[in-house]
């Protein structure tokens, strides 16, 4: 007797990017067009995966599919909306460093933020302007980029918060001291 297995994969509804509570406004996202599609109302929207999710969002300047976007999180007038800053050219994929320095100088942030950068690209993390420059100084104040890369890979993939403090202490459980 020959059973049949059917392996199922898990799926999640698109969410609209105005109403998902996981971004907030004041952070920031990397994020990459999957698709653009007419809606019943005649206005346009795009489907973005960012943040390991895909949302919706009602367009009103043109994205281009298949690009990598910055996008700025804000609010006006109790609306949630998304400033879209090209990472990438139109018909190019942009290395991961590339996309890195470009969100780098969009946010005129230093040199020693790079490795933050980095690893919240990686971890396609929502995050703030200040939180990248306050673990930009916990990581500076550690001496060691290369090992504080690590730590970072790890606060981002687990989500945890992006506070310096937080990083503080995953170095003193990495290292064995408090020297940061």
């Amino acid at each position: 007797m020959v059973e049949r297995m059917e392996r199922t994969m898990p799926t999640t509804a698109v969410r609209d990017a105005a109403s998902s509570r996981r971004f907030q406004p004041g952070q920031a996202v990397v994020g990459r067009v999957e698709r653009v599609e007419e809606m019943e109302t005649g206005e346009r929207a795009a489907l973005v995966r960012a943040g390991g999710q895909l949302v919706r969002a009602r367009l009103e300047a043109p994205l281009a599919v298949g690009r990598l976007y910055l996008f700025e999180i804000h609010e006006r007038q109790g609306t949630i909306y998304w400033k879209a800053i090209p990472l990438s050219e139109p018909a190019s994929a942009p290395s991961g460093e590339e996309a890195v320095r470009r969100w780098q100088k969009a946010w005129k942030l230093p040199d020693a933020a790079l490795p933050v950068l980095r690893q919240a690209l990686k971890a396609g993390a929502a995050a703030t302007k200040e939180e990248i420059a306050a673990l930009t100084e916990a990581v500076k104040e550690t001496g060691q980029p290369d090992a504080a890369e690590d730590v970072l890979a790890h606060l981002f993939r687990r989500r945890l918060p992006f506070s310096s403090a937080v990083f503080r202490a995953l170095w003193a459980a990495k290292t064995g001291g408090g020297d940061c």
